[in-house]
């Protein structure tokens, strides 16, 4: 009996034994949190570690994923727009693609990041080779200076115009001559922003590309050193019905046009100031002016009737002389009832 009972006893060291070693070693009881021992459980039962890779593997591949998707987008988006630009300029698929390869190389676009906001191809500098002008901007974004405008001269290496000042979402209108008859080439950049009234909200610049570099000219009248340019126009009302007189101090000279009254006409024996120039130069293009290259800048003119009141424009021509100083070589006014000079 005692010795059945000895291996009774023997028999159920082993299987606690085996029980410890197969289930206990892994076996974690549900523990009620307590204010003594609490810290511990948790520092044991909860690996920060672990929590770390689980996050990094669930939501990085999410995040890589989605960022993907938008710069696939954006590529497509920036691809296509290029394609129709260049298809607008006469330059077919063929050719535009190796273009468009030249801006990707130089990453024009910063991995789609940036919007294709206008793109222009043509020979700037008249040796025979065509050169490119791109222009970007961060997507679906109206605030000014995030954008940038990329000058693609030959084979040099591409030149950024940005400006703090300057709104890019809605492309650029360029246009290049050698307005100042230097015998380098001058690009003239004009933008339009979001401000309204009058002629609306209109910024130039202009690059002198000379010995494979650019650099950033002064726009001629343009005294505030702001980016739109102007020369004063004093309007005044004559005694004549619908009848106005343009007055520029700086050159001292006056033109009389027709344009329609906005109230009841006051007949007076003497003129009266009722308005003028607005916002400053717009529409500012490189011109042949009898035989020569010039600018050309448009200003709008309101009357009694406040900015509203569009009596018409007044056109300057300008020149530079020998030494590099612009000049006005000649103005006139356009109105609904036709041009007038001086």
């Amino acid at each position: 009996m005692v010795k059945r009972r000895k291996y009774i006893i023997i028999v159920i060291g082993i299987c606690a034994i085996l029980w410890w070693l197969v289930v206990g070693r892994w076996y974690r009881p549900k523990v009620v949190l307590g204010p003594e021992n609490g810290q511990d459980i948790v520092q044991e039962i909860v690996s920060p570690k672990n929590s770390i890779d689980i996050v990094s593997e669930e939501i990085e591949p999410v995040v890589e994923q989605e960022t993907t998707s938008l710069e696939q987008t954006q590529q497509y988006k920036n691809e296509t727009e290029f394609y129709r630009m260049a298809k607008e300029q006469g330059i077919d698929q063929k050719e535009a693609s190796i273009y468009l390869q030249k801006a990707e190389e130089a990453n024009l676009f910063e991995n789609h990041t940036l919007a294709l906001t206008e793109v222009i191809i043509a020979d700037m500098d008249g040796n025979g080779q065509k050169d490119m002008a791109v222009s970007v901007d961060m997507p679906d974004s109206y605030t000014y200076g995030t954008g940038c405008i990329y000058f693609c001269m030959n084979e040099d290496e591409p030149y950024c115009f940005q400006d703090e000042e300057f709104p890019f979402f809605f492309g650029s209108t360029l246009s290049w001559a050698d307005v100042d008859n230097d015998g380098n080439t001058e690009l003239l950049i004009e933008t339009v922003g979001t401000g309204c009234g009058a002629a609306g909200d209109w910024y130039h610049a202009i690059l002198k590309y000379k010995g494979h570099k650019l650099e950033r000219m002064k726009l001629p009248y343009d005294s505030r050193l702001s980016y739109g340019g102007e020369i004063e126009v004093v309007i005044n009302i004559e005694a004549q019905e619908n009848t106005y007189s343009a007055y520029v101090p700086h050159l001292d000279e006056t033109i009389i046009f027709e344009a329609p009254n906005a109230n009841m006409h006051i007949k007076e024996a003497q003129t009266t100031i009722v308005g003028g120039n607005v916002r400053g130069f717009f529409d500012v293009q490189c011109v042949t002016y009898q035989g020569r290259n010039a600018l050309q800048a448009v200003e709008y003119l309101c009357g009694e009737g406040g900015t509203v009141h569009a009596l018409g424009v007044a056109v300057f021509i300008i020149e530079w002389d020998e030494q590099g100083n612009s000049f006005v070589a000649d103005w006139w006014i356009v109105s609904e009832y036709g041009k007038a000079t001086k």
